[in-house]
Formats: structure tokens, C-alpha cells, sequence
């Protein structure tokens, strides 16, 4: 919903085509308020302010109400603040019975509420929906615990460390399960420096970018540890929008939930004039999308202002709380957007 929805700030026609689960859904476009609204409740609902996030929700529901994640993040903050949260689930399942964090989000709301039984089909039905979704394994997880079943949560938490042996969440939930550290893999296998080495930084990543060193700022991205859609923020905030739309394509094939990436694609195209891309970027955002990094935040501001005028880019804008520019970069796209 966070990007997808941006084509509902005047920037194509007078429809919209969403993706939730893989599939299309024809809705009415957004006006930059209502937009505005649902990225601040998403903030509202990250920082523990429960009605005001359902009071930022709710007022998206006067555009449009027939998406399913608005539905879903309504019933999930409901079940936080302790309220009754069945009727905005029945709503979100009557749109789409398989939207993948629904089931996710009612399965995290029977745990809450101590259902350690009824979430465990929940969540299963989440991660039969979704794989990839990390959160929904954890809540099987979690879920087979508390019915005691600790050997079948311990292999799935083995089967989420193998996929994602980096994941910060699933090494919480080993460490919380007693499971040992684990020594199968050689020091290099997750990227592990040698002693002595720098590692480059993104400083080093954007003077290859101005100087057109295009190649060697790709070796340095990897080295310094930068996704392929973060690269490709920083390689189209200074111009490249060939090597940006590359790098991005490569991350959305990866995960079409990669906000930055798709952030970068839309510039990209915009900056290009490709209009038939611009337009294919916006509505090909995955079910479940990232939160953009302040860089993806700061050019997506940019292109609002371009594309939709100043009044939906600071629309944009205030709905996030972004802290001071961290690097160089940053403060320069801030700089350039006064």
C-alpha cells in the first residue's frame, strides 16, 4: 500500500491497479492527503500511537474502502489497543481471503491474547501464503512453543536460519529457544573481513558515482554492503538513470517488496522520460512493502514535486519523522529540494 498508492497523487490516470498477493485490484486513485494519512498512521502505529494510527487508518477508508491491507492494519492496531478486531479481519478476508498478512496479523493477535492454539493455523496459512514472509515463520514458531511442541519450533527456527542466517529477528528467537550458536559454516561464509581490511564505506560508493566510475562505485556498493535497490537510490539521486533502472530491476526480481527499489525505478524512468516505465514501476509493487529508507523517503519527495506538485511532496514528507540527514548524500538531495 505505501508506494502503491502514490498513484494516487495525480501522477497516471483516474484508476489504479494494486497488487496484493500477486494478483491485480482495480480501486480509485488516492489524493495526496489520503496518502499523507495512511503513511502516518504507519508511523503512528511503529511509535505505540494506537488511536491516533487508527484515526490516520480510518480516514483512508473514506477514498477507498475496499483495500485489504488498510482493512488488516486496522484490525491489527484494534487487537493491540485491546479492542475488538474480528470485524475489520472478516473485512479484510472478505476482499482478499489471501492477503498474506492478514493472516500474519491474526495470528500475532491469538498470540497476544494468549490462543496459542488457534494462531498456529493462522500463521500457517500466512507462510503458505507467503514464504518469505520471516514474521509469520516466527509466529509458527512462537506458536508451537507455547503448546509445548519445542522440537518442531526449534527446525523451523534451524530452517529460517539457513535461509537467512544474517536475520537479526531469528537469532533473537534461537537465543530465546535455547538453541546453541552454530558452528557449520567457515568465519568467511557470512562475510566476515580479514583483519586489517577497510570496508568500504558509502562515502567511497558516492565519489565513484561523481566521477562516473560507474563499475567500480558496483564493486564498492557490495563491499560496503549495500543491497541492490539501496545502490540504486544512490546511483539515480546523482543522475545515472541507466544503472539505476539495472539495479533496481535486479532487486525488484528478488523481492517486489523492496520499497527503495521500486522508489529508485520510478525516478529512474521519470528522469529518462520513459513514461510506459514510470507507469508499469507504480503498479508493480509486491503484497507486503518495505518501509523505504530517509534516502528513498527524501527522492521519492523529490518526485512528487515533479510529477504531482509541492503540495502532495510536503504531504509526503511531514507523514514521516526522519531524523537529520546522516551522510552526505541525504543532506545534499535535502539541500536541492528547498
Amino acid at each position: 500500500m505505501l508506494v502503491a498508492s502514490v498513484t494516487g497523487c495525480g501522477l497516471t490516470g483516474t484508476t489504479v491497479t494494486r497488487v496484493y498477493s500477486g494478483r491485480t485490484h482495480q480501486g480509485p486513485y488516492l489524493s495526496p492527503e489520503a496518502y499523507a494519512h495512511y503513511a502516518q498512521g504507519v508511523a503512528h502505529e511503529q511509535g505505540g500511537k494506537l488511536a491516533d494510527a487508527l484515526r490516520e487508518y480510518r480516514a483512508v477508508l473514506t477514498e477507498d474502502d475496499s483495500s485489504p491491507d488498510v482493512w488488516t492494519r486496522i484490525g491489527a492496531v484494534e487487537c493491540r489497543a485491546g479492542r475488538d478486531s474480528r470485524a475489520s479481519f472478516a473485512q479484510a478476508e472478505a476482499l482478499d481471503a489471501e492477503f498474506a498478512p492478514l493472516w500474519r496479523e491474526r495470528a500475532a493477535c491469538a498470540l497476544s491474547r494468549g490462543d496459542a492454539r488457534g494462531a498456529l493455523p493462522l500463521a500457517e496459512r500466512a507462510v503458505a501464503l507467503d514464504p518469505d514472509d520471516e514474521a509469520a515463520s516466527l509466529s509458527v514458531v512462537r506458536a508451537l512453543e507455547k503448546l509445548g511442541r519445542r522440537d518442531e519450533a526449534r527446525r523451523w527456527l534451524w530452517a529460517l536460519w539457513v535461509r537467512d542466517p544474517t536475520s537479526t529477528a531469528t537469532a533473537d528467537a534461537r537465543r530465546a529457544a535455547g538453541s546453541p550458536p552454530e558452528r557449520a559454516l567457515p568465519p568467511d561464509a557470512l562475510g566476515a573481513r580479514r583483519p586489517g581490511d577497510r570496508r568500504p564505506a558509502l562515502a567511497d560508493v558516492d565519489r565513484a558515482l561523481a566521477a562516473g566510475e560507474l563499475e567500480r562505485a558496483k564493486q564498492l556498493a557490495r563491499g560496503a554492503g549495500l543491497s541492490s535497490g539501496g545502490f540504486a537510490l544512490r546511483a539515480v539521486a546523482f543522475g545515472w538513470s541507466a544503472l539505476a533502472t539495472r539495479e533496481a530491476a535486479r532487486a525488484l526480481d528478488g523481492d517486489p517488496n523492496d520499497a527503495d527499489a521500486l522508489i529508485a525505478a520510478a525516478c529512474a524512468a521519470n528522469l529518462s522520460g520513459d513514461h510506459a516505465a514510470f507507469d508499469h514501476t507504480l503498479r508493480s509493487l509486491g503484497t507486503a512493502p518495505l518501509t523505504p529508507s530517509p534516502l528513498g523517503v527524501r527522492l521519492f519527495r523529490e518526485l512528487l514535486a515533479r510529477r504531482a506538485g509541492s503540495a502532495a511532496a510536503d504531504a509526503w514528507r511531514n507523514a514521516w519523522a526522519l531524523p537529520p540527514a546522516a551522510d552526505r548524500l541525504d543532506a545534499a538531495v535535502d539541500a536541492r529540494g528547498r
